[in-house]
């Protein structure tokens, strides 16, 4: 009886964690599909003009999360992008360019 209940107690554990994780994952999916259709309704081509969205964490359980997105034709600038706090919409909130003087092509005013 005791093995019954330890293998009952162990699954329900097992599907807890993989629903977590699942849904995890379909947050970070839904996240970087709202930033490309972000980016495609300010006018860029997704395929043609950029070439990186890297999801990063902005917190330790990385429930805040953020996106780098860098454009083909400015490899050096990294353009961060979030959703507005306590809403879906997305913002650009920062551009780190290492090239000095040279100003960012896709900054958001």
């Amino acid at each position: 009886m005791k093995k019954k209940i330890s293998i009952i107690v162990i699954l329900v554990i097992v599907i807890v964690a993989g629903i977590y994780q699942y849904t995890i994952l379909q947050e970070r999916n839904n996240f970087k599909s709202d930033i490309i259709s972000f980016l495609e309704n300010k006018g860029y081509d997704y395929k043609a003009e950029i070439e990186e969205v890297e999801l990063v964490c902005f917190s330790k359980k990385c429930d805040i999360l953020a996106a780098v997105v860098n454009f083909k034709d400015e490899p050096t600038v990294d353009y961060l992008y979030a959703y507005k706090i306590n809403t879906k919409q997305i913002q650009q909130i920062d551009v780190y360019n290492t090239v000095i003087n040279q100003p960012p092509k896709h900054k958001e005013k």
